[in-house]
């Protein structure tokens, strides 16, 4: 029968039988369906709901779509005929196959947009260019130019928001994020914030995490599904990734790419994926998405606290730099002004009454005033030989002691509420358990499988 025009499914196989029927009829009296096929004379009788018949077809039009099945693109499709919930696919290899409806998915393809093809038509002209001057006349074609000739650009892809010049859009992202490889509150917000955004730059002197981030950013797409690649304009940056995944033994996920060499030596021994499935171990399923959601907010607060601590620290050492530095002129409080003007005051308190006093003292024209103000605010009447200046500078220079007091405070009550020790064990299980919960995805996705495409590709690939 012709594929066009019908569509023929076996429910029970779940498969598409069409090219396979010679002849079909439906008994309404018996409801059955007699079958007669290319390779056999012989009539088969199936029950009506073992067999999907439909002929009402509905062809697509795709030319300004990029097409993807399960959520794989699929650029060598050519036509895709709709039977109602079922959809027969042609390939430009001839080849045929039939998916439900529902499993396919079309996204506008940019390229075909005037405002986007114009751009990608200049790259590819400067790419052309530069791969002229470069080239001999036996050289093959760019790696840039083939691709950027073939290149599809999807509507919601970061190329197609630079293209447009559009804001990158910031998606919702509920979900609780893990870190197998160690972290800090800064660095769990770099993460977050990347899995977030179309585009995310992360950045920081040497030593401060930059891998580790990147690491921790893999294991949570792994966790997702997706496919990764890691790119960089030098080999040093991908071989860090690469070694530091292969220490935890997770090497294999890996495509070591960039390079003819690394290519040529991946596809002709591809790893095995068994180290993976022993590093897995007997992990257990998954924990409760409140469970991890628990965690990671403990986490959270712990590394609030140890950058509070840390920064309470850092201003306690400039305040005291800066107490040094004013004790070789310390002004002394006049005897003519009572304790009460300092007692039990903030250093926010003193920095308040030190400004009022000055603004006072400044803008008043009647001295009967300004002492009325300095009772109703002080409580204190000022007496004869009274230094506003002297009070001011003193009060200022107080401050210094106050505040560095107040943020030791706040540092003992931080360890109080969050013991080294305490902080140690939950940091550790935080990391332990997103570990088991990457290993517990990669252990479902492989253990029916012997191989199957990394789930990383690493390497360079220079003026890109």
């Amino acid at each position: 029968m012709d594929w066009r025009l019908y569509c023929i499914i076996d429910n029970k196989e779940d498969k598409d039988i069409t090219e396979d029927i010679l002849n079909i009829r439906k008994d309404t009296s018996s409801s059955r369906y007699s079958i007669t096929f290319e390779d056999s004379p012989i009539e088969f009788q199936y029950s009506l709901d073992r067999i999907t018949f439909l002929d009402n077809p509905n062809k697509l039009d795709i030319s300004d779509d990029l097409v993807f099945i399960r959520g794989k693109l699929q650029p060598e499709i050519i036509e895709i005929i709709q039977f109602d919930s079922w959809c027969k696919i042609k390939y430009f290899d001839e080849k045929k196959s039939t998916v439900p409806f529902s499993s396919i998915q079309f996204i506008r393809n940019e390229r075909k947009e005037q405002r986007i093809s114009s751009v990608m038509d200049y790259l590819l002209e400067v790419a052309e260019i530069d791969d002229n001057k470069m080239a001999s006349d036996n050289e093959e074609q760019s790696f840039i130019v083939s691709q950027l000739k073939d290149l599809e650009i999807r509507e919601d892809s970061v190329l197609s928001t630079l293209s447009t010049r559009e804001i990158p859009s910031i998606k919702k992202y509920p979900k609780p994020i893990i870190a197998p490889f160690s972290s800090n509150f800064s660095q769990l917000k770099a993460i977050r914030r990347a899995l977030k955004s179309q585009i995310s730059v992360i950045q920081g002197p040497p030593g401060t995490g930059k891998t580790q981030t990147i690491l921790n950013i893999i294991s949570n797409l792994l966790v997702e599904g997706k496919t990764i690649a890691v790119v960089s304009g030098n080999n040093e940056a991908t071989r860090n990734v690469y070694e530091k995944l292969e220490k935890e033994g997770l090497g294999a996920l890996c495509a070591r790419l960039g390079n003819k060499a690394n290519i040529d030596s991946f596809f002709s021994s591809l790893p095995s994926i068994e180290n993976i499935k022993a590093t897995a171990g007997k992990i257990e399923a998954k924990p409760k998405e409140k469970k991890k959601k628990r965690l990671e907010e403990k986490v959270k607060k712990i590394y609030k606290s140890i950058t509070l601590k840390a920064k309470n620290q850092s201003i306690i050492n400039e305040l005291e730099t800066e107490k040094t530095a004013n004790d070789n002129n310390r002004i002394i409080l006049p005897e003519s002004v009572p304790i009460k003007l300092i007692k039990d005051k903030s250093s926010e308190g003193l920095l308040k009454s030190a400004a009022y006093i000055e603004t006072l003292y400044s803008t008043s024209r009647w001295m009967f005033l300004t002492k009325v103000n300095m009772l109703l605010h002080f409580g204190y009447w000022p007496q004869k030989g009274f230094s506003p200046s002297a009070t001011i500078d003193f009060l200022q220079e107080y401050y210094y002691q106050a505040k560095i007091d107040e943020l030791y405070e706040t540092i003992d009550e931080i360890e109080t509420l969050f013991p080294q020790e305490e902080n140690d064990r939950t940091i550790s299980a935080y990391q332990e358990e997103s570990r088991r919960i990457l290993l517990s995805y990669l252990k479902k996705r492989y253990e029916k499988k012997s191989f199957s495409a990394p789930c990383c590709w690493i390497g360079i690939r220079k003026n890109i």
